[in-house]
């Protein structure tokens, strides 16, 4: 797909449910930074870095796409998946700060993610540098949903048996953990088809 000589309100119309989810993303921005919550608590901190990151990815999407003929911008959201995974990845850090030996495993788990990221990232697109025909990766998206199920499904098993919550629906972190379950729960099977899915190859006709 690529866009070309639209303006901001066509894309509106046309993808609303995407454009709305990139908005929203601006709410827990805002309270995190009036409530000062990052300043409290490690967790909420990365958590801050994290949606920080996913807005400047999707405001350079826009950008890119309103005011350059015909852009690539799947290159962006290659770019910025392993800076998330980075702040998705030190969030789990502080979950597991009493567990020398699991940190040590999961920063395994991490420098192996970047490092198949950068292969994916080759082999994924024939011409590397070719950013206008630039293509998504193949396996990098589903890697990331799969390995950030199975940490919150680790997290939610020490709540069980280790943390005694009184109320577990104020516990903050368990909110943390099902958002990011219930994300990467449902995009995970369709990660797989986004090499194919997304080519940009046709003018897309917003209409009229």
């Amino acid at each position: 797909m690529i866009f070309n000589s639209i303006n901001l309100f066509d894309l509106i119309r046309k993808f609303p449910i995407a454009f709305l989810g990139d908005i929203l993303v601006l709410l827990p921005i805002i309270y995190i930074f009036f409530f000062k919550l990052q300043k409290e608590n490690k967790t909420i901190k990365y958590l801050y870095g994290f949606l920080v990151v996913t807005a400047i990815k999707n405001l350079l999407t826009y950008i890119f796409i309103l005011n350059i003929d015909k852009p690539n911008t799947l290159y962006i959201s290659n770019f910025f998946l392993p800076i998330q995974f980075l702040f998705i990845y030190l969030v789990y850090q502080t979950f597991i700060s009493d567990k020398k030996k699991l940190q040590i495993f999961i920063k395994v788990i991490f420098f192996t993610f970047i490092l198949l990221f950068l292969i994916d990232s080759y082999f994924s697109n024939q011409d590397f540098f070719d950013w206008r025909n630039h293509r998504m990766n193949k396996y990098s998206y589903f890697l990331e949903s799969i390995l950030i199920i199975f940490g919150v499904l680790y997290y939610f098993y020490r709540i069980l048996i280790e943390v005694n919550v009184p109320n577990l629906l104020k516990f903050l972190n368990f909110w943390i953990c099902c958002g990011l379950v219930f994300f990467h729960a449902g995009s995970c099977f369709v990660n797989i088809f986004l090499y194919e899915i997304f080519v940009w190859k046709d003018n897309l006709d917003l209409g009229k």
